[in-house]
């Protein structure tokens, strides 16, 4: 069928091969062409249709939309944050009625890499090291001045980071539980925390509407990134490290390359997906909403919370949403 066939080979199925085909001739037949300039402009034609088919079949393979399946609601009160187990297997949700027990309201908790350990924090000062199998505290760590609002694993493991209001960030060695250095320079409560994925640097937020990157083995501030307009709640480095949200900042520029506007309250939370390509948020507004990283367009737009939503979390395969909530509520969006 002229050379239709030669060309749509080089980038489509035998499907796409056909439709671009049937389509091409009814539209020459449809607009009266001249049969005999076909020679000289079917290629055009068979490449423009067999673009426009492919970039469709893509848009619909690779575009994930998602939609709500379950909804866990064990919780008593506010489900302050939620998490996957590495495997994606297993979700951890602390609260005050829950095996992880601390003194006063749960801030956050994490599990460790290998699925093994929990890192916890508290309005109580410490911070807690769990045995994810037996339920049992193994660590208690002691320094932090005031509430403690975030803790994090580093990747490989052997370090703890926190954050708290007394404005300090401290490391913590696992091994030994004892407190490794103090990071001083935020002038207000730091209110997020996170090593990057090579654990050799730690991003932190505040309410003094900076966020700042740390060099880890030389405990010392490298870059503060200036430019919002309110606190920042929560921070995070992408999968390769190579970005950091709330805005999208560049890590070795620092500079702000992407903003993500449309929530119509504060924003609480927010995490790449694992092939950052997307970031989905949460807020106020009782809303999740997906952005695509490179546009900064808004993808989907999520509603079922009854109240603000506190966290949002991809699965480690990107194919599922967590999300909690202050309706006492998690819920799974696939």
């Amino acid at each position: 069928m002229y050379k239709i066939k030669s060309e749509i080979s080089k980038y489509g199925t035998k499907q796409t091969e056909k439709e671009a085909g049937l389509i091409t001739e009814n539209w020459i037949r449809n607009v009266g062409i001249y049969w005999g300039w076909i020679a000289d402009f079917d290629q055009i034609i068979a490449k423009y249709v067999a673009f426009i088919f492919l970039f469709a079949i893509n848009i619909s393979c690779n575009v994930k939309y998602f939609r709500e399946f379950k909804t866990f609601s064990g919780h008593p009160h506010i489900a302050a944050c939620a998490q996957f187990s590495p495997d994606g297997r297993t979700i951890l949700s602390p609260t005050n009625d829950g095996k992880i027990r601390h003194s006063r309201c749960v801030n956050a908790a994490q599990f460790s890499m290998n699925g093994v350990s929990i890192v916890s924090c508290s309005d109580d000062r410490s911070v807690r090291i769990w045995d994810v199998k037996s339920g049992q505290q193994v660590k208690k760590l002691e320094g932090h001045l005031h509430y403690v609002l975030d803790s994090q694993f580093s990747p490989n493991g052997e370090t703890i980071v926190s954050c708290s209001w007394d404005q300090t960030i401290r490391l913590w060695d696992v091994a030994s539980g004892k407190e490794m250095q103090t990071l001083n320079g935020h002038l207000g409560y730091v209110t997020g925390v996170q090593f990057s994925p090579n654990s050799l640097l730690v991003v932190s937020c505040s309410y003094d509407k900076t966020i700042r990157i740390w060099n880890v083995a030389a405990r010392k501030e490298i870059q503060t990134l200036n430019g919002h307009s309110s606190w920042v709640r929560k921070v995070q480095f992408s999968p390769d490290g190579s970005m950091i949200h709330c805005c999208i900042w560049d890590v070795n520029s620092g500079k702000q390359i992407q903003i993500f506007q449309k929530h119509s309250g504060f924003v609480t939370g927010a995490q790449f997906s694992p092939d950052c390509q997307t970031i989905v948020s949460c807020s106020f507004d009782k809303t999740i909403r997906l952005w695509d990283i490179k546009s900064g367009d808004e993808t989907q737009l999520l509603k079922g919370h009854s109240n603000y939503v506190t966290g949002v979390y991809f699965s480690p395969d990107g194919a599922t949403i967590l999300s909690s909530s202050s309706d006492g509520t998690i819920r799974l969006w696939r």
